[in-house]
């Protein structure tokens, strides 16, 4: 069933990544050409657009100069009226599983840099943490970018 007829204002899970994408695919190029000066190999970024509602997931492999491969894209959604340790939970569980199939060298979460409604700024944080915390606990180093 296309979506777009029951909701017209459904906007394509690859057009939401795509909007963010970008600005990830410029922290990978300044991460990798970082590491890999040191390090002469490809640094794995998985960056994070956090949210409750939609949580955007990216993975772009970074290699020498500007070159940036993207590897996978997604936005990972709960619904609204789901209890709010639920919701972190299911955006936990998805950020654990992405980091345990792309084995990432460093996480990229973005920063709530400004947000009128407080709530959503809070829920918005909130998401970025468990995010944060399943990297910590996997040994993977974790930058915060604001855009």
């Amino acid at each position: 069933m296309d979506r777009t007829a029951v909701h017209p204002f459904f906007v394509p899970t690859e057009l939401v990544a795509a909007c963010w994408f970008t600005d990830w695919v410029a922290l990978a190029t300044r991460l990798s050409n970082n590491c890999s000066e040191s390090r002469g190999v490809r640094v794995r970024v998985f960056g994070v657009d956090p949210g409750l509602t939609r949580c955007g997931f990216g993975v772009v492999d970074g290699g020498k100069g500007r070159t940036v491969s993207p590897v996978a894209v997604d936005v990972v959604r709960t619904p609204a009226d789901l209890d709010l340790a639920l919701r972190l939970l299911k955006v936990a569980e998805a950020a654990e599983s992405w980091m345990d199939r792309y084995r990432p060298d460093v996480v990229a979460v973005e920063r709530v840099f400004s947000q009128h409604n407080v709530r959503t700024a809070m829920g918005t944080a909130q998401a970025g943490g468990v995010v944060a915390l399943a990297a910590a606990r996997r040994g993977i180093p974790v930058c915060f970018h604001t855009p």
